[in-house]
C-alpha cells in the first residue's frame, strides 16, 4: 500500500475477489487517506471485509475528496455497513457511484443510500457546471487579453513606421535644403 499512497497517476484499483479483510482494509484506508487522484476503488467479492473492513475505508474517505465510485457489492457488510456509507455519505459529497449488490441490505437503507447518492451527483454537476462556466470566463479572459496585446503592438508598429516614414521625410527636406543651398553657391 505504501505505493499506491504515493501514486500521483493511478486512478482504479480493482481488488476484486483478492480475500481482502479487516488488516487488508485497514492497509488501503491508509492509502486512500493520502492518495488524491485514485477516482474508482472496486473491492467487491471480498466476504471478510465485512461491515468492520467498510468502516476502515469510511473512516479515509471522509478527508479524501476525489473518489467518485466505490464498488463494494458481496464484501458482507449488511446494514451496519449500509448506516457507515450514509454517514459516509454526509461528509463526503464527491462519491457518486456506489455498487452494493449482494449485502444483505435492507431496502429501506438501499432507498436511503440511493436519495443521497441523487443529492450527491446533483452537487456534483452543479459543482462541475461552476467550473465549466469559471473555464470558460478564464477563456474569455485570456482572449480579451490576446487581443488587447495584438492591439497594442499593431499600435505600436503603426508608431514606428509612421515615426520611421517623418524621419524620412526630414532627412529628404534636410538634402533637399543642402542641394538648394549648393546650387545657390
Amino acid at each position: 500500500s505504501e505505493g499506491l499512497k504515493l501514486n500521483l497517476t493511478l486512478q482504479e484499483v480493482d481488488l476484486t475477489d483478492t480475500a481482502i479483510g479487516l488488516q487488508g482494509a485497514r492497509h488501503l484506508s491508509a492509502m486512500l487517506q493520502e492518495n488524491c487522484t485514485l477516482a474508482k476503488l472496486i473491492i467487491s467479492g471480498n466476504d471478510k471485509f465485512g461491515s468492520r473492513g467498510l468502516e476502515e475505508v469510511c473512516k479515509a474517505l471522509e478527508t479524501n475528496q476525489v473518489l467518485v465510485s466505490l464498488h463494494a457489492a458481496g464484501i458482507n457488510c449488511g446494514d451496519t455497513g449500509a448506516e457507515l456509507l450514509l454517514e459516509l455519505l454526509e461528509k463526503n459529497p464527491t462519491l457518486t457511484d456506489l455498487t452494493l449488490g449482494t449485502n444483505r441490505i435492507a431496502d429501506e437503507n438501499l432507498n436511503k443510500i440511493q436519495a443521497k447518492l441523487d443529492q450527491n451527483y446533483e452537487k456534483w454537476f452543479e459543482v462541475q457546471q461552476q467550473m465549466a462556466e469559471e473555464r470558460a470566463a478564464e477563456r474569455e479572459r485570456a482572449q480579451k487579453e490576446l487581443e488587447e496585446a495584438r492591439a497594442r503592438e499593431e499600435a505600436e508598429r503603426v508608431a514606428k513606421a509612421e515615426a520611421e516614414a517623418k524621419r524620412k521625410a526630414e532627412a529628404e527636406r534636410a538634402a533637399e535644403g543642402e542641394r538648394a543651398e549648393t546650387e545657390l553657391e
